[in-house]
């Protein structure tokens, strides 16, 4: 976070476990943006001393590709299910495509969209795109209070908002919560009430989101919200927290086929197991980060109970379909 306490869209970017990387040009990505605002700076200073250009859109189109070489190393071995297994476990070349357009309307309205596709550089099919981040930021009181409206990723912890920005670096690994398949809640949601308070070496930020994420038709709320205190850029502690409201349900739920077994669409994408019927849980914690000279230190710690009835029909077939000991040690 910049000490305005809005988000510069900067973060890692991850690669996938035991892997081996080749990156073209992902390192000049920053450079660019820095040249892309170093022009934009000279061209300003050389236009004509307008006090008002009539534009209405200010626009920014950038992005990345990145290229990973995979290589799968030692670790626990297990025989995979047809329905398990994934690109993720074989050793293979990706090449992925990120573009991202920022802007502001009226000089006043935030927008930001964020597209990614991944192995885009697939020769044999067309891959199709992933919309991460699709929002419109509206500033109610200053720095003190904005409304951002849309899909956008929810403030909570040190990475979960920033993680799939565009990169300082490649090759961090993502914290565990945000890993596909491990999630404590889902990373996006719809609506986010945020804003700042500062002085001097102090600054404060909260917010508090809310939207759609796991509820599917049931008319509930969940809420959650961000608490953190920066001193200097150098020491950042803070506090999330998210409950669902009443009941949450699978966003990937599992099906029963006629012959009895059990299909799904992959991991979930939120906190509720796909074997659920419904769930009612909550995550709350904490976090810390020291930077002292080129150092980070970072700590984070979390809990999330949960009270969630089982979908009995799915149990029941998982009984009789065949699992590995990876899959039944999970279940």
């Amino acid at each position: 976070m910049d000490r305005s306490g809005r988000s510069p869209l900067v973060g890692p970017r991850r690669s996938a476990p035991v892997r081996l990387l080749a990156l073209a040009g992902v390192a000049l990505a920053p450079a660019l943006a820095i040249a892309q605002e170093d022009a934009q700076e000279d061209a300003q200073e050389d236009a004509p001393p307008e006090v008002e250009t009539g534009s209405i859109f200010q626009t920014r189109v950038y992005g990345y590709i990145d290229a990973q070489f995979r290589q799968p190393f030692g670790g626990a071995h297990h025989e995979e299910t047809e329905a398990e297994t994934s690109e993720e476990h074989e050793a293979g070349f990706d090449l992925n495509l990120t573009l991202m357009i920022q802007g502001t309307i009226v000089h006043r309205y935030r927008y930001f969209l964020n597209i990614a596709a991944p192995r885009a550089g697939n020769i044999t099919e067309d891959q199709s795109l992933r919309v991460r981040n699709a929002w419109v930021e509206a500033p109610i009181w200053g720095d003190y209070l904005n409304v951002r409206v849309g899909k956008t990723y929810r403030r909570f912890g040190l990475y979960n908002e920033i993680l799939d920005a565009v990169p300082t670096f490649m090759g961090i690994e993502a914290p565990e919560m945000l890993v596909v398949g491990h999630l404590l809640l889902t990373r996006t949601t719809n609506l986010m009430v945020h804003g700042s308070v500062g002085a001097g070496d102090h600054l404060l930020q909260y917010a508090l989101f809310t939207g759609n994420d796991e509820q599917g038709e049931a008319r509930v709320v969940p809420i959650g919200g961000d608490l953190r205190y920066d001193w200097r850029g150098m020491l950042l502690v803070g506090s999330s927290f998210y409950w669902t409201g009443g009941d949450a349900f699978p966003s990937r739920p599992d099906r029963v086929t006629p012959e009895g077994e059990v299909v799904g669409d992959g991991p979930p994408t939120g906190g509720v197991i796909n074997w659920m019927d419904h769930d009612r849980y909550a995550v709350f914690g904490g976090y810390a980060q020291l930077t002292v000279g080129g150092l980070i230190a970072q700590a984070e710690y979390w809990r999330a109970p949960h009270h969630a009835r089982r979908d009995p029909d799915v149990v029941f077939a998982l009984r009789t379909t065949p699992l590995n000991e990876r899959q039944r040690s999970r279940f």
